[in-house]
């Protein structure tokens, strides 16, 4: 298990790791002991996101009152600011959530999120002016016969249907109404201006 701390957290560090039983050592678990001169030291701080991109498990521990640092806020820190909470950190080190941990967003992952938005970016950028350039100098266009065809082929499906319901005699015309409430909605306009056509010839 590894202990990080400031220079001037140092003999409690050392006082830890005396005391600390050796079978709660853990290398994916860190002890990170926080004072207002561990929170502004960089190195302490780059350490940490360090740890965090390994997906290793940070414990603060509070040798003196400061606040946490960003990426770790919403941990709970263990108090050694007014007594030595050694039974406190135990436990912490040795719950049952101990290999559980929270995926933080690191200045690696956001850069790496920046880089890949930009490599997306640049596909999707490349994709629309190669398809400004197949339809503007290439003249691709849509297979308009192809799509001519389906067209004529449902035109002529429905044409078929409306003829085939059209009135004939006199009590098709009387049945007519309910053939058009049977038809999809869609129809039922069609059934209608083709009948009166055919009846007003």
């Amino acid at each position: 298990m590894t202990i990080l701390y400031h220079q001037a957290d140092a003999a409690l560090a050392s006082r830890l790791q005396n005391d600390l039983p050796r079978d709660l050592n853990n290398d994916s678990q860190i002890i990170a002991i926080l004072s207002p001169q561990a929170v502004a030291d960089s190195v302490i701080q780059n350490t940490i996101n360090e740890a965090l991109d390994q997906n290793k498990r940070i414990v603060p521990v509070l040798a003196q009152a400061t606040a946490l640092p960003k990426l770790i806020e919403h941990l709970e820190a263990v108090d050694f600011t007014k007594n030595y909470n050694l039974e406190s950190l135990m436990a912490k080190l040795s719950a049952p959530t101990a290999s559980l941990h929270m995926k933080v967003r690191t200045p690696a992952v956001n850069t790496s999120n920046r880089r890949a938005a930009y490599v997306i970016a640049a596909i999707v950028f490349v994709m629309f002016l190669g398809g400004i350039y197949l339809v503007g100098v290439m003249g691709i266009q849509a297979p308009t016969e192809e799509f001519n065809n389906v067209e004529t082929e449902i035109i002529q499906t429905r044409d078929y249907y409306v003829d085939s319901v059209l009135p004939r005699s006199t009590e098709d015309a009387l049945n007519f109404q309910a053939t058009v409430d049977a038809a999809r909605p869609t129809l039922r306009p069609i059934l209608i201006a083709t009948a009166t056509a055919v009846a007003g010839q």
